[in-house]
């Protein structure tokens, strides 16, 4: 099967990074940046030079930053949960830095494995979404507010016209 990478955005944020150099999180704060992003929890597993996909049990190797990132949050969380003093607030000033360098994206596997995927009944969301009757056609969605007063004004002026017809 051919393997379709794709750069997923990411945005780590400083409270996941203080979390987990803490210790009160497990999850590395680009994991927990992926599985937001695919709703989807414990899918991604960081380690130092790739992710893992558990869904697709494949390693997908990162680029320099992410390294770089995780190898800076690494030696940091050992440094605090190796009991050296070491101040909350001098701590929280590392999160923010490495936050700045976090990597703004990752590489993922696009291939979906839909072979655990439910059967989706088409009939059935129609129906759920009222979209099982006369639906809008895709030029009424171009249409702005000012389009659709303009057209139902037409609308009024011939029916107020077609009455005058009918009354000569």
């Amino acid at each position: 099967m051919w393997a379709l990478m794709k750069e997923q955005a990411i945005q780590v944020r400083k409270q996941d990074v203080l979390r987990y150099v803490l210790g009160e999180s497990g999850y590395h704060p680009v994991e927990v940046s992926l599985d937001e992003n695919y709703l989807l929890n414990e899918r991604y597993e960081a380690f130092d030079a790739f992710i893992y996909d558990s869904h697709l049990k494949k390693r997908i190797v990162q680029e320099l930053d992410y390294i770089n990132f995780c190898k800076e949050v690494d030696k940091l969380r050992r440094m605090s949960l190796s009991g050296k003093p070491i101040s909350k607030r001098e701590i929280f000033s590392m999160c923010v830095e490495l936050q700045e360098i976090a990597p703004k994206k990752v590489l993922v596997d696009d291939s979906l494995d839909v072979s655990e995927m439910p059967v989706v009944d088409n009939k059935q969301i129609k129906k759920i979404f009222g979209l099982d009757g006369s639906t809008s056609t895709f030029g009424d969605f171009k249409m702005t507010a000012e389009d659709h007063a303009l057209e139902e004004y037409e609308r009024e002026k011939k029916k107020l016209f077609e009455g005058l017809e009918e009354d000569e």
